[in-house]
């Protein structure tokens, strides 16, 4: 039983050596992992802000519906109301 107690110790020990929590700075090791991850998505990370790359399509319209689809998109709307509305009200349509 001792010798495990004794590893377990040590064990501990050695972790606690390599923790991040034993460096100078706490907030050292999050700063870290954040320039990491933020370099991982392709970024620039200048502490506090992450500068990811603009991944917006430029071939594509800035409005991909326009008045025309709108007008569209809404008649059907009105349409999918007014059969909703006559379901729940038979006797008025």
């Amino acid at each position: 039983m001792s010798r495990f107690v004794a590893a377990l110790l040590a064990t501990l020990a050695l972790a606690s050596l390599s923790s991040p929590a034993s460096s100078n700075d706490p907030n050292e090791y999050i700063r870290e992992q954040h320039a990491a991850e933020c370099q991982r998505q392709g970024g620039t990370y200048d502490y506090p802000k992450c500068y990811l790359p603009d991944r917006r399509n430029t071939s594509e319209p800035a409005d991909a519906c326009d008045w025309a689809c709108q007008l569209v998109l809404g008649a059907i709307g009105l349409a999918t109301a007014r059969i909703a509305y006559c379901r729940a009200n038979p006797s008025k349509c």
